[in-house]
């Protein structure tokens, strides 16, 4: 996971003005390359380099977007929430509980079955 604390990552990603979604891209098939060839990951690094370098994909495919290491924090609670309680029944639970960033799903769970 990238550190976007990190003082270098934030003074790259403030001069980057061209090239982001093609060097986002390169990053994603980049590091799916290093995990199948079980080589480290260096987040912040790799993606530094990208952007300064401005890398071009090689091996781009738009089904990379659907994998789920690359789903969001959110996507993944939706996808739980949906395999949990069929999508129809957590819609409900967001209008129920609008105020909660994250919520605990074995007890939003048994609220329901209550």
């Amino acid at each position: 996971m990238v550190n976007f604390s990190f003082e270098q990552v934030q003074e790259t990603l403030e001069v980057c003005t061209y090239g982001l979604e093609d060097a986002f891209r390169s990053i994603i098939d980049y590091v799916l390359w290093l995990q199948k060839n079980e080589k480290q990951v260096f987040p912040n690094a790799i993606l530094i380099s990208a952007l300064q370098e401005q890398w071009k994909p090689k091996a781009w495919k738009d089904d990379y977007l659907e994998l789920p290491l690359l789903e969001s924090p959110g996507q993944r609670w939706w996808n739980a929430a949906a395999k949990l309680w069929r999508y129809d029944a957590g819609n409900r639970l967001v209008a129920e509980f609008p105020s909660r960033q994250f919520l605990n799903l074995k007890a939003i769970s048994k609220h329901l079955l209550a």
